[in-house]
């Protein structure tokens, strides 16, 4: 990369930044992260949450958005056998393919984003916390931690990486709930009255 082109530090740090808000904030991987938290979890969630959570994971998987990204990934795959001069088709990938990439995708992005970016975007994601992070842990990630090594001390480490823990929690935890219709069920059954009351013969609305 020549001078001309190679970008400051501070245009690195920009571009960080913003990759880590639209990453974070991307409808589908909120949607993936929650519905796919939610159905490999579901007890957490409660006995009403069961018929929202199936639901989201169906719109979710089934949405135009996530159809690309499971073409995207098998063009992909395509393009690796022929150049490694493989003969046949592969699979098209499967919804736990694409959820698995996109959730690779989501966690490498937290790992560069700030304490202070994962605390304002776990509460954006709905997360609920109600307790105050040091300021002098707010600009850290859990890149630069590994990354200043024997720079960084100890206690700050752990601080570090257990408030990581806590907010990529709550994020994931977050876009569940979101996602999550615990109206479902009463939604469903309200349905198949009225679809049940269609075909007969209207009766006089009551005044």
């Amino acid at each position: 990369m020549t001078e001309k082109t190679k970008r400051t530090p501070e245009e690195i740090e920009v571009a960080r930044a913003e990759n880590v808000r639209l990453t974070l904030t991307n409808k589908l991987f909120q949607g993936v992260i929650g519905a796919n938290g939610g159905m490999s979890n579901p007890m957490a969630f409660g006995a009403l949450a069961q018929p929202g959570i199936k639901s989201a994971y169906g719109d979710v998987t089934g949405s135009e958005d996530f159809q690309k990204k499971r073409t995207e990934g098998y063009d992909e795959i395509v393009k690796a056998y022929q150049e490694m001069g493989v003969y046949g088709e592969p699979s098209m990938p499967s919804n736990a393919d694409v959820s698995a990439k996109i959730a690779q995708q989501v966690t490498q992005v937290q790992q560069m984003a700030k304490i202070s970016e994962l605390e304002a975007l776990a509460k954006d994601a709905g997360a609920k916390l109600d307790f105050e992070i040091p300021e002098a842990l707010k600009g850290y990630s859990l890149f630069d931690v590994a990354k200043e090594g024997s720079k960084v001390d100890d206690a700050t480490k752990r601080a570090v990486m257990g408030t990581y823990q806590v907010l990529t929690t709550a994020y994931s935890r977050g876009c569940t709930l979101a996602g999550i219709d615990y109206f479902k069920d009463l939604t469903e059954a309200g349905k198949n009255i009225v679809d049940q009351y269609a075909p007969a013969k209207p009766a006089k609305a009551k005044k």
